[in-house]
């Protein structure tokens, strides 16, 4: 068989997949074993032939095989939760959470939380903290993690429905990641933001011509989704590029834009008006800022701004979003690494490596 895949951005798609997997390995195992590496690399490997031999239709599974494989992952996942204490793994993500409602409904000004002493602040916007309010009150953030899971897969089974092949290379790639294993057991939830995100984006381009309510209407969960992270704007410009401009539709992006800033500026009027000076001096923008750098937040805008005129296809769009949050993401893990002096050990110890997951659905969807 032929691992050579149709296009050269599969290719690459395929790579940046499989970096991901290939980095949070190395991170992670590093932590139990010294052959960190070696292990990291025939991990890699598997997954490139693995995938080489699903997208070729050398490997195919019916639907009743692959449903009872997603559903033995979900439960082991659930029961991952009674087992694992979050507590004892020392990622401070869910806890945030926990410390952002704890405070607010307390009476505490929430942002100036810290997830300890000498932590950072939090970073993600106020609508994120509205959609794991439930799962605060379940007790368990976890749910909310897997709940992102799950969207991703509903994702990849509607964009790739007629594409028996994609869809089951999007799969393995998903179910057999390092990085979404880590996803669930330190009970993160980049995922869900991102496909949420990315089910919003196909939304979006699925019908183009719509009424001006209906774009209201868009405009507003765009803008609370934005709420999220500021990341995200980059797969907010695309859809406006590839929904307004080509062909030009003036006064419906005018109606979907405003609509937009309106319902994303709304949901920091809450801690504005709460206390003006704290929210100046404790903002998610400051933090979110801080990941990397001003200028090259400002830069990376640009790009998307300028590569917008190039998305002609909604494939392009989710490759060009998944190539620019990569890229801020390998931005700040390459600053965090000459900080640490080149020092491999720091990429165990200290370097963030789990903001790559927010690039993994837009590249699953682009291979």
């Amino acid at each position: 068989m032929s691992f050579l895949y149709k296009k050269t951005s599969s290719q690459i798609v395929i790579f940046l997949i499989i970096s991901i997997s290939f980095i949070f390995s190395y991170k992670y195992v590093a932590r139990i074993t010294n052959y960190s590496l070696y292990i990291s690399i025939a991990y890699a490997v598997f997954m490139f032939c693995m995938t080489g031999l699903i997208l070729n239709g050398v490997y195919v599974i019916n639907s009743r095989l692959l449903y009872s494989i997603v559903a033995l992952y979900v439960l082991s996942i659930i029961i991952g939760f009674f087992i694992i204490d979050p507590v004892s793994l020392r990622v401070d993500r869910w806890i945030l959470i926990t410390r952002f409602w704890d405070a607010a409904l307390s009476g505490i000004y929430p942002y100036q939380v810290r997830s300890s002493p000498n932590g950072v602040g939090i970073g993600a916007f106020p609508f994120y903290f509205l959609l794991a309010f439930p799962f605060y009150l379940v007790g368990e953030i976890g749910y909310f993690s897997l709940l992102g899971l799950l969207v991703m897969l509903l994702d990849i089974n509607l964009y790739f429905k007629n594409d028996v092949h994609k869809k089951l290379a999007a799969i393995f790639l998903l179910l057999s990641s390092v990085a979404i294993w880590w996803e669930m057991i330190v009970r993160s939830t980049l995922l869900i933001n991102a496909a949420l995100i990315l089910l919003y984006s196909m939304w979006m381009v699925s019908n183009k011509n719509q009424s001006l309510r209906q774009y209201t209407i868009k405009g507003i969960l765009g803008g609370l989704l934005l709420s999220t992270r500021g990341i995200f704007v980059v797969p907010i410009i695309f859809c406006c590029f590839y929904c307004f401009l080509k062909p030009w539709k003036f006064k419906e992006m005018l109606v979907y834009c405003s609509s937009f800033v309106i319902a994303f500026i709304i949901t920091f009027v809450p801690f504005y008006l709460w206390d003006r000076q704290l929210f100046i001096l404790h903002n998610p923008f400051m933090v979110q800022g801080d990941v990397v750098g001003p200028y090259i937040s400002i830069a990376l805008l640009m790009i998307s701004l300028m590569a917008g005129f190039l998305v002609k296809t909604e494939s392009e769009l989710y490759l060009g979003s998944g190539l620019i949050i990569y890229g801020a993401a390998f931005i700040y893990f390459i600053s965090r690494f000459i900080q640490s002096g080149f020092n491999l050990e720091s990429v165990v110890t200290v370097v963030d490596v789990s903001y790559f997951i927010l690039a993994l659905p837009f590249l699953l969807l682009s291979i």
